[in-house]
């Protein structure tokens, strides 16, 4: 495979849960990070994605290219999934 999805996300958010379900049912190959005991961590991905909530997903390609795909609406935009709306329709904040 070419790229791989990093997630990093929380044990207390739907979103991160719906996103995980959505890249465990695309078959792609994914890394997942638990941010639950890392808030400096945290604060390091917000900056380096201006990216204020969890999940955050991210492709890395095979020379370490990242780019950001967003949350978990952004997500399932990305593989244009037939999932219910309602689902992804909002973000957990990281604070």
């Amino acid at each position: 495979m070419l790229k791989h999805f990093h997630i990093f996300a929380t044990s207390t958010c739907p979103y991160c849960v719906e996103a995980i379900k959505i890249l465990e049912d695309s078959g792609h190959e994914y890394v997942l990070t638990m941010l639950d005991k890392g808030a400096e961590y945290r604060n390091q991905l917000k900056k380096k994605w201006k990216w204020d909530t969890v999940p955050i997903v991210i492709t890395r390609d095979v020379n370490g290219n990242e780019e950001l795909i967003g949350g978990c609406s952004d997500l399932k935009e990305y593989f244009n999934a037939e999932i219910d709306d309602e689902k992804c329709e909002g973000e957990c904040s990281i604070d």
